[in-house]
């Protein structure tokens, strides 16, 4: 709901046979008092991280392939974590994770959570002032992404614009004021599965996909 936010996440964490803990179950809370969840098999020791009247903005933490192993809250710029709430979690070797991360938005919109018996994915969707969101229909997919690049005044490349099309024939943008050099990934009949590229602490320097051959 449009007056609804996050003000707790609870859940736990457990070692198996791995070296690694397993966040084995979350559960979220709001300032309405609903709850969804539990998500996960759950197990090993509880945590809770609530900020009462605060309001939770963000998320972070860290992973291994398969599922996540470190979980911690942005709440009005303030960082809390699960260790933090239980006072103290059991460090591991951390050679083979990876960390994660979302910066504190203006409001949290909605979470998807995939668990088993360990929580093994999360996709947040957020807003944020000054942002441009679209969403996909069930059976439309990406298929293409152009732009341009130039050069300023900085030596550092700006990406200063983005246009992406679907397979529905649908396009969305261009967001950025554009200018500079032209480029586009068109892959036709392929589908476009994920992003990368580089940024600087203001604009995206780069920009690249990821592509599933048909």
């Amino acid at each position: 709901m449009q007056d609804e936010y996050l003000s707790s996440v609870s859940g736990y964490v457990k070692y198996d046979c791995s070296k690694f803990p397993c966040v084995s179950q979350l559960t979220f809370t709001t300032n309405l008092g609903k709850t969804y969840g539990p998500y996960g098999g759950g197990g090993g020791a509880f945590f809770e991280v609530n900020v009462e009247y605060d309001e939770i903005k963000g998320f972070f933490g860290h992973a291994t392939t398969e599922y996540l192993t470190a979980f911690g809250v942005y709440a009005s710029n303030q960082i809390k974590t699960a260790a933090h709430a239980r006072g103290g979690v059991r460090k591991c070797p951390c050679d083979t994770e990876s960390r994660w991360a979302m910066e504190p938005a203006d409001k949290i919109t909605g979470i998807s959570v995939g668990a088993a018996s360990c929580v093994n994915s999360i996709k947040i969707t957020f807003d944020i002032d000054g942002t441009s969101r679209f969403t996909l229909k069930q059976d439309e997919y990406l298929t293409s992404v152009s732009g341009y690049v130039k050069h300023d005044c900085s030596e550092i490349p700006c990406v200063s614009q983005l246009t992406f099309t679907t397979s529905l024939g649908n396009t969305y943008g261009p967001y950025g004021g554009g200018g500079g050099t032209f480029f586009e990934v068109n892959v036709e009949y392929d589908e476009i599965k994920g992003f990368f590229g580089h940024a600087t602490t203001e604009y995206l320097s780069a920009f690249g996909v990821y592509v599933m051959l048909a």
